[in-house]
């Protein structure tokens, strides 16, 4: 593709999903009933046996899907059975990770693959998922190279595979789309706030509707798309170098002829309006077209021209429901913020032009590196230097020092046990908010000082992490943008930031995602940034590794534990008995001398009687005879031992 090829491919893929990816399918079902999925409605369709696939026009992106009766075992055994059939049919077959899928109702498993077919490097997505009757394994496939364009097409096929298991007959095609509602009054609407992935603008959209987004650096281009969670509005917008030059005239017939091919329908209003800004030709046009379930929608169309660039901007409803739905979507184009000194051709760039601010620095080629250990890997400038913290975690920066690409973790002790950690520099707090844990890091560690955020929650990331690794414990994910002092300078960051907290309400962890630049740099930096920071990856293989060591640790540890509790149980029980038999003793003991002072009787132990009892009336041996010799007129107890000890008392134990 060269590269006056490459804008128009890019505002392409907006204008087709301006007209609403879900208007633009066909359903595709299973001969037997088992599956159905939404496909683009000009792919093709070829079933071979109880395998079924769909591929794109030019044949170098398809589906496939196999259905098989439900056999015995796990997604993870069938998984792993069909890896191993894979790496032997398909040369140069390699699985790249694998991680659980909810899907179709159900607990999933998805997993990337790369290969070699005619010496071409090919990438794949695999879907696997057991419904009650069938199990379905769906892959999609893609030249390495074209993976990134067709990755969002993949994923709404992916996310439309539903499981019917019938008895043998196709599902039958859905019922009609019931006309728009109008939309809600524009001062109730609630809006979110949306950062670009590329960090290259931001948006105001109304809450629950999708966002997608394209952006290339060189030639300079940006594009997206809002859409209804429904599909019934859209409003798009593209901006970048035009790939028809100066001729304005040129560009109208290059986006009507795109939109004809994507809806061959359209019926435009008769004329169209038309208005000359200093170089720009400004072309406003509107008209009708039938979707592909055959109901009827109305768009409006700005588009301009004449001084190199290309503007378009377009409006998208259901027939007679465009005018209500205006002022929303337009109010959604005037919330529209682009980063200044991204592009020559924005407001903000041209004013810093004009006032000798440094300019837009180009994207530099980025090079891909590899964290120590295989934890991950991710792409940056050849100059810039690195220090790898392990486990996933770096640092990256410029030359000069002064930009970083940082992603670390940082561990929080809470108040309630901080008592037991007697340890320098360890962060005390309460589970908060991503950006409140990024500030005391970062005051702490002496890294920076008055730090102002504007914050986005994320909680479609949170969901995922509940979902598959925190399950119950506290979690909260944000990206924000903020402002700081960092060595007394001012700077600006950008980071995604996410607390997992335990069970037990002792700690948390802080993990992030983060671009910083001086303050006067940071707006030219921040594609580069972006595209460093979309860059990283963790090696899922390792990271399970990681968790499946932690839980192994975890368990040893709880094993230990109990040991330790059992053994000191048998101690304490053996310490309690003993105290028991004690106080019995002395009981005992006590009741025999209370006994023996009332009754007036007092016991000896004599070396020839052996137990010797006494009263007023005498001395008795132990068969009871009184005693009454007293030899060599001495008293008769003079060589006797009076039981008056505990210990004498339970040696002799006396009746």
């Amino acid at each position: 593709m060269g590269l006056r090829e490459t804008p128009r491919a890019l505002w392409l893929l907006l204008v087709a999903a301006a007209a609403a990816f879900a208007a633009e399918t066909k359903q595709v079902a299973d001969p037997d009933g088992a599956w159905r999925i939404a496909a683009p409605a000009d792919w093709k369709e070829q079933r071979a046996g109880q395998m079924t696939m769909v591929s794109s026009q030019d044949g170098r992106a398809n589906v496939v899907v196999l259905a098989a009766r439900l056999e015995q075992g796990t997604v993870e055994e069938w998984f792993k059975a069909a890896a191993a059939f894979l790496q032997q049919q398909i040369p140069n077959w390699k699985l790249l990770g694998s991680q659980p899928l909810p899907v179709a109702g159900r607990q999933g498993l998805l997993a990337r693959a790369e290969s070699l077919s005619n010496n071409v490097a090919m990438i794949g997505d695999y879907v696997f998922v057991k419904g009650k009757t069938h199990q379905v394994m769906l892959s999609c496939n893609c030249a390495k190279a074209d993976f990134a364009a067709n990755q969002l097409v993949f994923g709404r096929i992916i996310a439309s595979l539903e499981l019917t298991e019938g008895a043998g007959a196709a599902a039958p095609a859905p019922a009609p789309r019931p006309a728009a509602a109008p939309p809600a009054d524009l001062a109730k609407v609630q809006w979110d706030n949306y950062v670009s992935k590329h960090c290259v603008f931001t948006l105001r959209k109304p809450q629950g509707w999708t966002v997608q987004e394209v952006f290339q650096p060189d030639p300079a281009m940006y594009a997206f798309s809002v859409m209804h969670p429904e599909g019934l509005y859209v409003v798009s917008h593209v901006h970048g170098v035009s790939p028809a030059g100066r001729d304005a005239a040129a560009n109208v017939r290059l986006v009507l002829g795109e939109m004809f091919k994507q809806a061959p329908t359209i019926q435009l209003a008769p004329a169209a309006k038309t208005r000359t800004v200093g170089q720009k030709t400004v072309y406003l046009f509107e008209g009708t077209y039938t979707d592909a379930r055959n109901q009827r929608r109305q768009f409006r169309t700005m588009v301009t021209g004449g001084d190199g660039l290309l503007l378009k901007q377009q409006l998208d409803a259901a027939d007679g429901q465009l005018d209500k739905a205006a002022p929303l979507l337009l109010q959604t184009l005037a919330n529209l913020r682009v980063a200044k000194n991204v592009f020559a051709f924005d407001e903000g760039g041209a004013q810093a032009a004009g006032q000798g601010q440094p300019q837009p620095m180009p994207v530099p080629q980025l090079v891909p590196r590899q964290l120590a250990g295989g934890w991950g890997s991710y792409a940056a400038p050849a100059n810039w230097q690195q220090a790898d913290l392990g486990k996933g975690q770096v640092i990256a920066s410029d030359p000069t020092q002064q930009v970083y690409f940082v992603v670390a973790n940082a561990e929080f002790i809470t108040p309630r046990y901080a008592h037991l950690v007697r340890m320098p520099g360890v962060l005390v707090a309460n589970f908060c908010r991503p950006h409140q844990a990024m500030e005391l890091a970062c005051t702490k560690g002496g890294h920076g000082t008055a730090f102002r955020f504007e914050v986005t929650d994320r909680p479609d990331l949170a969901q995922g992490l509940r979902a598959g690794i925190t399950g119950g414990r506290p979690c909260s994910v944000e990206h924000f943008f903020y402002t700081f002092n960092h060595k007394g300078k001012p700077y600006k960051g950008v980071s995604l930031g996410w607390c997992i907290g335990n069970f037990a309400d002792a700690s948390f962890s802080l993990g992030h995602l983060t671009g910083w630049a001086p303050a006067a740099q940071f707006d030219a930096w921040l594609p580069t940034l972006g595209q460093i920071m979309t860059s990283y990856q963790m090696n899922q293989q390792k990271v399970g590794e990681y968790v499946a060591d932690g839980l192994r640790k975890y368990h040893e540890g709880i094993r230990k534990l109990s040991d330790t509790i059992s053994r000191n149980s048998e101690q304490m029980r053996r310490e309690n008995y003993e105290l028991h038999m004690q106080r019995g003793r002395v009981q005992d003991y006590t009741s025999y001398l209370t006994t023996r002072m009332i009754m007036g009787e007092y016991d000896y132990l004599s070396s020839s009687f052996g137990y010797v009892r006494g009263d007023p009336s005498g001395l008795y041996t132990p068969e009871g005879n009184l005693i009454t010799t007293e030899p060599y007129g001495e008293s008769v107890t003079r060589h006797m031992q009076e039981i008056n000890s505990r210990q004498l008392y339970e040696q002799v134990r006396p009746r």
